[in-house]
């Protein structure tokens, strides 16, 4: 146990009326994830195995997502405009390139994510991406994989079934306004429907084909 010496009156100290009060100490949040981080590397090692940041377990909170990243509990991982403070355009994310893309997910950036057939390799059939069955079909329109609901609906977009692309206002979360979901622009309209959208994509494209040449 370590003795606290405590501290001793002063008669020119004015925090003290009397007997000795207790101050009150802000600490920072992050010491407790150093704690958390500590305390599982050390029953890794003495399980025998090597700690490392993917055997870190992460805290969930009640919606069963991680609390940094969960919008309904107001993660400090999340913006002004409900999204992953590092991937949103609108706050200039660190995961945001020149592009105004993600950076992993650019072309001409040259992403980790997209393949040398110029795909992502998730949805590339050519590298055998993750996104595709076994039956060569999408893996979450499969209905052999069982990724159809009862309804014969996608499991994730099911208003019966409660998906978790369905958002609290009964919609698609992807285009909901209220909700700020990814497939709304920033003139409030579909971003794929969107004429201004479209216009300044255009220029966009041109001004780097000029800078290629």
């Amino acid at each position: 146990m370590m003795n606290y010496k405590k501290r001793e009156r002063s008669t020119n100290d004015d925090d003290y009326n009397g007997d000795v009060k207790r101050q009150c100490i802000r600490v920072d949040p992050s010491i407790f994830d150093d704690i958390e981080r500590e305390l599982t590397n050390a029953e890794l090692q003495q399980n025998g195995e090597h700690p490392n940041p993917t055997n870190i377990k992460r805290s969930k909170c009640c919606h069963n997502r991680q609390k940094y990243n969960c919008k309904d509990c107001g993660g400090t991982g999340i913006c002004e405009h409900k999204r992953q403070h590092s991937k949103c355009k609108d706050c200039k994310g660190a995961s945001i390139c020149e592009h105004n893309r993600v950076r992993s997910e650019c072309r001409n950036c040259k992403g980790s994510s997209i393949c040398k057939h110029g795909r992502r390799k998730y949805d590339c059939r050519e590298c055998e991406g993750s996104g595709f069955c076994e039956h060569d079909n999408r893996r979450y329109t499969c209905a052999q994989c069982g990724k159809r609901c009862i309804h014969g609906r996608r499991k994730t977009i099911c208003k019966d079934c409660h998906g978790s692309g369905i958002c609290e206002h009964a919609r698609l979360r992807y285009y909901c306004r209220d909700c700020g979901g990814g497939g709304i622009c920033t003139h409030g309209k579909r971003r794929i429907r969107c004429k201004d959208c479209k216009k300044l994509r255009t220029i966009a494209i041109s001004s780097i084909s000029l800078q290629q040449k």
